[in-house]
């Protein structure tokens, strides 16, 4: 109702999408990146976390990357581009390599597994991760 009084493609706010027969709305990519920084405030995570997250540097070991990514998962859901944000990374890293080999592994969860390409899926730890 409040889209259709916004001239969306006007406004440069939101990119309309399509998934079959519906249509839905994402925000756009500039606002992201402005926003991004609100969700990847590393003040709220332990400092043991921001540690290790600091200790990954550039040629960083596998295991390591994932231990960060469950410990992240495991006190909030987070988009993988929220995740790279965080762990300083190219977002397709972190999501076709590491976030894809953990949810085979069934240590994360999608937040929303009934539709997987959903806008604002996230990834969440599972009892075994």
């Amino acid at each position: 109702m409040i889209l259709r009084s916004i001239d969306v493609k006007q406004s440069n706010l939101l990119v309309k999408k399509y998934l079959d027969s519906a249509t839905y709305y994402i925000l756009a990519s500039n606002l992201i990146e402005n926003f991004s920084n609100f969700d990847a405030n590393m003040s709220d995570l332990p400092e043991e976390l921001q540690c290790k997250i600091a200790e990954l540097g550039a040629k960083l070991r596998v295991e390591k990357l994932q231990l960060v990514l469950l410990w992240l998962c495991s006190l909030r859901s987070y988009r993988a581009e929220i995740l790279a944000i965080i762990l300083q990374r190219q977002v397709t890293g972190p999501k076709s390599l590491h976030l894809s080999r953990l949810y085979k592994a069934k240590l994360l969860d999608y937040l929303y597994p009934e539709v997987i390409h959903h806008p604002q899926q996230a990834y969440q730890t599972t009892g075994l991760g």
